[in-house]
């Protein structure tokens, strides 16, 4: 699940990409004016306030901001060879893909933000740069342009450093480990507590799926699939894998519920928070009624049949929730079905894609439902 998160929202995060790189391209040419290059020292000094910026340590800032300085004064970047001529950039769009470059090139965490600062300082004014244009054309293209450059930072990294930012981070960096991707998002279900910063990154993958997968589409919905089951899984099975008890389930769904209502609220509809709450009740009922706590002596026959059926009932098996709530529901009482839950749960291996991308890393599970509900 780990993995197809983050395959999902790297898929997304590219799409993003393209369509960013796109809307620049289309930009014509706008030459900065002296009325527009006098507006630049206002944006920096304002993005870059509580920001200390040194060529020691923060060389790549230092870089820029020295660009930014001779862009204004018309002055040619420094050249690597005599043989080169010295040709000073003076299309706006031009300027804002070399500080790009410098930015991505930052590397410590100082340097990477105080480059991100001055970019965006510098997109800032490029705002202000097209309403100052004659050309209403290249004004509007531009203005498109920041617009979807704002939009994917506000999506994929949100306010800088901000927990939900860094857990961003995490979901499209992270590399000890998919279960450490999940781990990022979500606290034990148990817990009073809610992980920081994660209903603002739940909100933020959300938005990426609905708008960087095509809107209302099962790859859309399976990428959001994804990160809901992630949640129940934490709430139903153990490190192992194993799916808890009756009873301990039955605590965990009713304390995610209750101590951490703000992130199963973005999760789960009021709908299907209430049919896990009668899961719960259900469940503790069962294991009140049943003396062997280890289920081992069980005959299975008429419990299977009355608890299965309410679980279907309760849950609805033709939703994709529905149709992972009922699999761990009932396995502690028929103790039998792991190849058959893999299976429906991954519906034969086929997961979330787009037509114009790579396929995820690993099949996703709610597209694999809606391929083989009949089944």
């Amino acid at each position: 699940i780990g993995t197809n998160i983050r395959g999902n929202t790297q898929a997304a995060l590219d799409v993003a990409k393209s369509f960013e790189k796109k809307a620049w391209n289309e930009v014509p040419k706008l030459a900065a004016t002296e009325e527009m290059l006098a507006a630049i020292p206002g944006h920096v000094s304002k993005a870059m306030k509580d920001v200390l910026v040194t060529e020691g340590r923060t060389p790549k800032a230092a870089e820029m901001i020295q660009a930014i300085e001779g862009f204004m004064k018309g002055e040619a970047p420094a050249s690597v060879s005599s043989m080169l001529p010295a040709s000073p950039v003076r299309d706006v769009n031009t300027m804002r893909q070399l500080l790009l470059d410098s930015m991505k090139e930052a590397v410590t965490d100082q340097d990477k933000r105080a480059a991100g600062k001055l970019y965006g300082a510098f997109n800032d004014w490029i705002e202000t740069a097209a309403k100052m244009s004659s050309d209403p054309t290249t004004a509007a293209k531009m203005s498109i342009a920041r617009g979807i450059t704002r939009q994917n930072a506000e999506i994929f990294k949100g306010q800088p450093n901000s927990a939900g930012a860094r857990i961003m981070k995490d979901i499209l960096e992270r590399s000890d480990s998919a279960e450490g991707i999940v781990n990022s998002l979500f606290l034990n279900p148990g817990s009073s507590e809610i992980k920081n910063g994660a209903v603002q990154a739940l909100t933020s993958l959300r938005r990426a799926y609905d708008t960087y997968w095509p809107k209302g589409s099962p790859e859309a919905r399976a990428a959001w699939d994804d990160v809901r089951l992630a949640y129940w899984l934490k709430m139903t099975e153990r490190k192992t894998g194993d799916v808890n008890g009756p009873a301990l389930m039955a605590t965990n769904i009713k304390a995610a519920l209750n101590n951490q209502a703000s992130v199963a609220n973005v999760l789960f509809t009021s709908e299907e928070r209430s049919r896990m709450l009668r899961l719960a009740n259900v469940l503790t009922d069962v294991s009140k009624k049943n003396p062997n706590t280890s289920w081992s002596g069980v005959s299975i026959g008429s419990l299977m049949k009355d608890v299965g059926n309410a679980v279907v009932t309760m849950l609805g098996g033709n939703s994709v929730i529905g149709r992972a709530v009922v699999g761990t529901a009932v396995k502690p009482i028929a103790g039998q079905f792991n190849a058959a839950r893999a299976r429906a749960a991954t519906g034969g291996g086929m997961g979330a894609s787009m037509p114009v991308l790579p396929p995820p890393p690993i099949s996703g599970y709610g597209a694999g439902y809606g391929a083989n509900q009949d089944r």
